[in-house]
């Protein structure tokens, strides 16, 4: 831990700045330079260890996640570990979960179409529509 601190001290003395953590962009264990920089690595967070950080980095690699729900199954760490990468700041790109709402879905252009309210009070999906609504 005295190390890190030295070695931190050192860095500030030099004008060197240190990153936050990127999920995107950190490696689980090292430091990296960008553009002058030290890019904090994800094992560094308080209660992540080297496994949990290893199971990110092998996670982020694969990108099969959208969403922070996805991404802590896809690596198999814990809520503490998706919280300490939260409060870190790592996370505020994702959702939490892949769950759209239904009324969201009405409000917004989707992939599948528009939502449209219908005289009776239900909704329907128009998949093709020629012009938006406005």
């Amino acid at each position: 831990m005295l190390d890190n601190l030295n070695i931190f001290n050192e860095m500030m003395c030099r004008g060197i700045k240190v990153l936050p953590i990127d999920l995107l962009k950190s490696d689980p264990r090292k430091f990296l330079v960008e553009d002058g920089n030290m890019r904090l690595p994800v094992g560094v967070l308080p209660g992540v260890g080297e496994k949990a950080a290893a199971d990110i980095g092998r996670a982020v690699k694969a990108g099969n996640f959208l969403s922070v729900d996805d991404l802590q199954i896809e690596s198999g760490v814990s809520k503490s570990v998706i919280e300490a990468l939260r409060s870190a700041g790592a996370l505020s790109f994702l959702p939490d979960t892949n769950q759209m709402s239904f009324f969201r879905l009405a409000r917004e252009r989707t992939p599948y179409g528009f939502a449209r309210r219908l005289y009776s009070g239900s909704f329907a999906f128009i998949t093709r529509r020629r012009q938006p609504y406005g």
